[in-house]
């Protein structure tokens, strides 16, 4: 007993054609994109919640002592 589906005498089925290549221009802006979002997302943000927790150190250390 064959699973395959009956072959239609005269139907000639489409061949996909192969994806198309992609150019060197757009490899490079893709590297180049990911590149700037690493620098801000791992640099600026990072320095960022840096400066934010040395505020937030500077501030507490500021602040009235309570008496326990």
């Amino acid at each position: 007993m064959s699973t395959a589906p009956p072959r239609l005498e005269g139907v000639v089925l489409p061949v996909p054609k192969p994806p198309a290549r992609i150019s060197v221009f757009r490899w490079l802006l893709w590297w180049a994109a990911i590149a700037l979002a690493l620098f801000i997302f791992y640099g600026l943000f990072s320095i960022g919640w840096v400066l934010l927790r040395l505020a937030a150190g500077i501030a507490d250390h500021r602040s009235p002592r309570r008496k326990a």
